[in-house]
């Protein structure tokens, strides 16, 4: 990611409607297999700047929050979160011992460049504990590449059978897979192309940007509908993919 999206992403993040779709479709998933919240550890691989370990630590704050980044700026505005423990570190080679988490979450990271996903996975499976549950969030479809890609050095997007591909060879059964902010897949699927072909790709842009109020929650409404309507169905495209899957 460029680092000046750091910057736009810690404020928006606490907000931003698509922020709080996410969050809460990861919570919803995080309830169903963290039964017991005392003594149980989560890793987030990828933390951005904190707005989930935030959320799941307003949620369940009994959970021990574990944070890692590739990004030194990422990690600072995580540990200004004061939430859990954030290190630098890549989601390929993870510094923690085999079998010490309940639950492991990604959310959009594995997708950027140089970034091996297989490997990740494979790292994801060997730190969670026998049972334990990994939540992944990541881009769709690569004809939805545009300016918010470049922006986010976003290298390649996914497919539910791509995803489940990686999940299951490195070892995961998959319990939930979805699509999801599929309502607005419409409107996605024709900007983000022109975003593309428009770029500055000198310095691109992502669309994270501050939303008069009243859009921005007419949005929410709109996304957390969605989020609440994939704990029934699956839904059939999107411009993200969702999947739950457990070590065995």
């Amino acid at each position: 990611m460029e680092l000046y999206e750091y910057d736009t992403m810690r404020s928006v993040e606490d907000t931003y409607w698509w922020y709080t779709g996410m969050h809460q479709l990861i919570v919803q998933n995080a309830l169903k297999v963290l039964t017991n919240s005392h003594q149980l550890k989560v890793l987030d691989a990828g933390c951005g700047t904190g707005g989930m370990m935030a959320k799941l630590h307003n949620v369940l704050p009994q959970v021990q929050l574990t944070g890692i980044d590739f990004s030194a700026s990422a990690v600072e505005f995580t540990q200004q979160r004061q939430i859990g423990t954030v290190k630098q570190a890549s989601v390929e080679n993870l510094p923690f011992p085999n079998e010490c988490f309940d639950l492991v979450m990604s959310l959009d990271v594995v997708c950027s460049e140089g970034v091996d996903d297989a490997q990740a996975f494979v790292e994801f499976y060997r730190v969670l504990k026998t049972g334990g549950t990994v939540l992944i969030n990541l881009a769709a479809f690569n004809f939805l590449k545009g300016e918010h890609s470049l922006a986010g050095h976003e290298e390649r997007r996914y497919t539910k059978a791509k995803l489940s591909k990686l999940l299951t060879r490195a070892g995961f059964v998959v319990e939930s897979l979805t699509y999801w902010n599929t309502t607005l897949f419409p409107v996605v699927a024709l900007w983000r192309p022109l975003s593309l072909a428009l770029a500055n790709k000198q310095t691109p842009r992502s669309d994270l940007k501050p939303l008069p109020g009243f859009v921005n929650q007419a949005l929410t409404s709109l996304i957390l509908k969605e989020i609440q309507l994939t704990q029934h169905m699956s839904l059939p495209f999107g411009s993200s993919v969702f999947a739950r899957a457990r070590k065995a």
